[in-house]
């Protein structure tokens, strides 16, 4: 029946990453026309913010080191991978003067020897996410399920190392070392 409809339906699709480009050529809508047009982000927004000013703001001392991560539900979220998150932070070793920031969590912390853990909750403003972005030293994004995630584009127009796995359509945005 869906076959059907799309045969007689004069559609265009869209997608934001070569790997959903795939996957949609070799579904039932493979004869449709698939344009590739990849998400983009403001960079009047997303840049990068004083680091020293951006730390004092957050009450995080300069010698720290930041680790980000950003994700919708925070590290509960299955799909976003905060299970493997946790289990990489709990391999660090305690004394390192690490801070994590995690964007999507609220009220929530791990207690992983060590690391002092700050959940923002989820920020409606763009701003203050760049800023956050700014402080870190490292962006944390284990998703398993993505697409074209804003927030890798974010961090790196903050000009924030990513690491993440290799899913989706991620390794068009980050490429090894």
């Amino acid at each position: 029946e869906k076959k059907d409809i799309y045969s007689r339906s004069e559609i265009d699709i869209v997608v934001p990453s070569r790997w959903l480009y795939d996957i949609v050529k070799k579904s039932i809508l493979s004869e449709k026309k698939v344009h590739l047009i990849y998400n983009g982000i403001d960079t009047g927004v997303f840049h990068p913010y004083d680091r020293e000013a951006v730390r004092e703001r957050f009450n995080i001392p300069p010698e720290k080191k930041v680790l980000i991560t950003a994700a919708s539900g925070g590290t509960k979220n299955p799909q976003k991978g905060g299970q493997f998150l946790l289990e990489a932070l709990r391999m660090i070793s305690p004394g390192k003067e690490i801070v994590v920031v995690s964007i999507g969590d609220k009220d929530y912390d791990p207690e992983i020897e060590g690391i002092e853990w700050i959940s923002t909750g989820h920020i409606f403003d763009e701003n203050e996410v760049a800023r956050w972005y700014s402080a870190a030293d490292l962006f944390l994004y284990p998703s398993l399920a993505d697409n074209c995630p804003l927030a890798i584009l974010e961090a790196m127009a903050c000009e924030l190392p990513v690491v993440t796995f290799r899913t989706g359509g991620t390794p068009e945005l980050v490429r090894h070392m």
